[in-house]
């Protein structure tokens, strides 16, 4: 018989044997099971959901960008001869988008509400359906009736102003007609910077209500699908070279969301590998307890000639069985999640969801769940390895190899490097996945330090011989005691929390402190250069109770920095965002006020000379531009270069106009443009009358309140931390099942105590005493660990990430800070009433 043949045989045998001494022992690794299947369960769940996320979205690329290009320009039409050779080259759909005031008048009172206007021509959707209520054409719901134009409204706005089909509106010059409600709409892709609700009106409609006016921000598109194949991004970048127009073909169309899917993903499959690594430790303690139930089997098989290697063989395909038990399981119910979430997807986000089951994120999934246990596993196992039969018979469980095998180092340490490669291939990213598993480690290492340091002092405390603190405290610091697995399974969670509460407190004291003091009340935009007269003088004759702060703007994008084409320049990632579109700027040769220089100086009050610019600090060190470059901006398709003259502090937070180019003055100023301006009152009723008398008398203007779009930022923020909470929780249900494991282990070692506590005359409510202020001083070091990480990584987050003062709110901190001690007290306590009540005598018959 050749080797391999040989080693069939014997791993066949070895296998049959873990299968039959497993028969009625599964419910020994209940722990084991539900460590192992809550970690693989969230990875491979987050996995499948994200991967089908991004599978239908890439096949419905098309349809949600509405064709295979979509070409756009703001301010500015398309030029006739771009129109019309697209026309005679494949279909085009022609879009403008904006945003405006839309009015109601219901009951003789005037309701106001920004909206998202869309206007499509007769050819749109060129791809997909618009489903409407009722069910009828576009044709249909569009109709000019009479002079009322018909129009379509999403629930959001029927609510908002509380308006229903068949209602008047108002719309600039014009009187439209709801005629039905948009149920879905094709080619509209999530936004997270969308300031209203959806209006749907016809181009002839938009062109009738006076809104565009030249210098409006007004978004023009065209949906394109070539008829001939040939006609790609290539061909039409000539089409449009020398124009501010920007092209978007269906294979980038998707990117910022797929981004924003893997980003999510990654969180909180990093939040299911750290609950799978705290459940480890219950893992570990599973597996201990087992053995240690097993001690006379282990000893007869070695008695009967089985080497050490052979009972570890047998062993190990134990574990192994249990781990396919538990992961398949996880694995299937990962894999459903998307097949049930599918509804609420295709209503909400992707129109006609189709789930599938991608084979990636369950191999990843699995491989995780199988390091983690056998490297958890190992050790427990290996405590079987080169060991007496005449020891095993005296285990106990709080006996422990001091040392482990060549071949044991050479396998945890592989498993390592297994570990480090997978988290590689789950963030796609080598620099991220060395900070994610050196901060996975150093954090562990923190909690193993202090955890240490705090049991050593309490080492040194005097305590009364023989007091009940005394006795809690040597069972606590005996060799091998599991108190320190307890505390870090526990302080893992606990430290999320009071850091996430912590920043919530903190970002909604500044939003709250920003409303009152420091942000306006209002931003008007898409002001005419010929309104800005009157509307200053609306607001001089407030009597000085309305500060009003106006300033031109027009947008352009750069094309080149310091004669570089900015494709090929190399950048800061946190500053490529400024050179992928228009960006909005503005002129003017006063020093607005409040601005703070870090570099230059501003230029004189009277310069007439070339082109000067301003930038923000931060982002020309991104850029690398410094004093005296040259930036070379295409504004309504003219090219004009500008001299870095100084840099500045952009203070974002304060919602204040800021720009991020501020040019001197120049023949810009003759270009069409508008204007923008902020409102500020310390009386709300004067600030709101003011806005009132302005959208009424200037229907083209629109404004946005500060108040309600921070209300929205909150709400946002507020369910972002509710779910991350949600998902911590996760990592404190793993501390109870470590919890549960140890309790199982050490149920012989509280028995013999027990039997001694009363055989010398301890009474229940003694026993009950000493248990309980046991498991509560342990509670008390989770938290006291929990609140010096917690509060040393959120002053970290807060001051450094954020930028913000950090807030606590100490009644929610005391909460979260007894959470833990009295979980622990009362979980422990229910888990171990049994033994308390127990009789020495039948304790000793039957354990000892």
């Amino acid at each position: 018989m050749s080797n391999l043949n040989l080693l069939l045989l014997n791993n066949y045998i070895f296998f049959k044997l873990s299968l039959r001494e497993l028969r009625g022992s599964f419910n020994e690794f209940k722990i084991v099971i539900t460590s192992i299947f809550l970690g693989v369960f969230i990875i491979s769940a987050v996995g499948s959901l994200s991967e089908n996320l991004k599978s239908e979205i890439n096949k419905k690329r098309t349809e949600l960008i509405g064709g295979k290009f979509e070409l756009s320009t703001t301010y500015q039409a398309f030029p006739q001869n771009i129109i019309e050779w697209l026309k005679v080259n494949g279909q085009t759909s022609q879009i403008v988008e904006l945003r405006t005031m839309l009015a109601s008048n219901e009951n003789s009172q005037i309701k106001r509400r920004l909206v998202e206007l869309k206007a499509v021509d007769s050819n749109w959707p060129l791809i997909g359906n618009a489903e409407t209520l009722p069910n009828l054409s576009l044709e249909e719901l569009l109709i000019d009736s009479e002079g009322v134009h018909g129009v379509l409204i999403d629930k959001s706005l029927k609510k908002q102003l509380d308006i229903d089909i068949g209602d008047l509106l108002y719309l600039g010059n014009i009187s439209i007609k709801i005629n039905g409600l948009i149920e879905k709409e094709p080619d509209r892709m999530l936004s997270f910077a969308t300031f209203g609700s959806r209006l749907l009106i016809t181009n002839k409609a938009l062109n009738e209500s006076g809104l565009v006016i030249p210098g409006s921000l007004v978004k023009h598109k065209i949906k394109f699908i070539p008829s001939d194949k040939k006609i790609n991004l290539s061909r039409l970048n000539q089409l449009i070279k020398g124009t501010n127009i920007t092209i978007r073909g269906i294979e980038n169309s998707t990117n910022n969301f797929n981004n924003f899917i893997e980003k999510t993903s990654l969180f909180i499959s990093l939040v299911g590998l750290i609950a799978l690594l705290i459940s480890g430790i219950g893992i570990s303690n599973g597996v201990k307890g087992y053995l240690i139930k097993k001690i006379k089997n282990i000893a007869v098989l070695k008695s009967l000639g089985g080497r050490n290697s052979q009972v570890f063989t047998i062993y190990f395909f134990q574990i192994m069985i249990i781990f396919l038990a538990s992961i398949i399981p996880a694995l299937l119910a990962g894999a459903s999640v998307p097949f049930l979430l599918s509804p609420l997807i295709s209503s909400n986000l992707i129109n006609l969801f189709e789930p599938s089951i991608f084979v990636k994120p369950l191999i990843i999934s699995f491989s995780f769940g199988m390091i983690v246990c056998i490297l958890f596993t190992i050790i427990p196992i290996s405590q079987t390895y080169e060991i007496k039969p005449i020891q095993l018979l005296r285990l106990s469980a709080n006996n422990n190899l001091i040392s482990y095998s060549k071949k044991i180092k050479f396998l945890i340490l592989t498993l390592v490097c297994l570990l480090c490669f997978l988290i590689t291939n789950l963030t796609n990213d080598l620099k991220l996945s060395f900070y994610i598993f050196a901060s996975i480690l150093i954090s562990f290492f923190i909690l193993q330090v202090l955890t240490s340091l705090f049991f050593k002092f309490f080492k040194i405390i005097k305590f009364k011989t023989g007091s009940s603190i005394e006795i809690v405290r040597n069972s606590i610091l005996v060799r091998n005691s599991f108190a320190k697995p307890i505390v870090i399974s526990f302080s893992v969670g606990l430290i999320l929390l009071i850091t996430l509460n912590i920043i919530q407190e903190s970002l909604g004291k500044k939003i709250t402190n920003t409303l009152n003091q420091e942000a306006p009340n209002n931003f008007l935009i898409d002001i005419q250069p010929n309104q800005i007269k009157e509307i200053n003088l609306m607001a001089s004759n407030s009597n000085g109770n309305i500060n009003l702060n106006a300033q031109p703007m027009l947008r352009g994008r750069i094309t080149e920095i310091n004669n570089v084409k900015v494709e090929s320049l190399v950048i800061n990632k946190d500053v490529q965002w400024v050179l992928k579109r228009d960006r909005a700027f503005s002129w003017t040769n006063e020093l607005p006020q409040g601005t703070e220089l870090l570099s230059g100086k501003w230029w004189p009050h009277d310069y007439n000379g070339p082109l000067l610019v301003s930038i923000g600090h931060k982002i020309a060190k991104g850029l690398n531009i410094n004093i005296g470059d040259k930036i070379t901006f295409n504004i309504l398709g003219r090219n004009f270069e500008a001299k870095v003259f100084n840099t500045r502090e952009i203070v974002w937070e304060n919602m204040n106009i800021n720009f991020i180019f501020i040019l001197s003055k120049s023949n810009i100023k003759n270009a069409p443009h508008t204007w923008i301006a902020t409102t500020k009152s310390k009386n709300k009723i004067e600030n709101n009358n003011f806005i009132k008398n302005i959208v009424t008398q200037f229907s083209n203007i629109s404004t946005i309140s500060i108040e309600e779009s921070y209300k929205a930022i909150k709400s946002i923020l507020n369910l972002l931390i509710i779910i991350i909470n949600s998902i911590t929780l996760v990592t404190l249900l793993s501390g109870f099942i470590v919890l549960t494991g140890i309790l199982e282990v050490s149920k012989k070692d509280k028995l013999y105590e027990v039997a001694v506590f009363k055989i010398l005359g301890a009474t229940f409510k003694k026993i009950t005493n000493l248990w309980l202020l046991e498991y509560l001083i342990i509670g008390l070091v989770s938290s006291i660990i929990s609140l010096l990480v917690g509060l040393g990584l959120s002053f970290i987050v807060v001051n450094y990430v954020f930028n913000i003062d950090m807030h606590i709110d100490y009644t929610r901190l005391l909460i979260l800070l007894l959470l833990i001690p009295v979980s622990i007290v009362v979980f422990s306590y229910i888990k171990t009433i049994k033994l308390i009540v127990s009789k020495p005598l039948n304790i000793l018959r039957e354990y000892f």
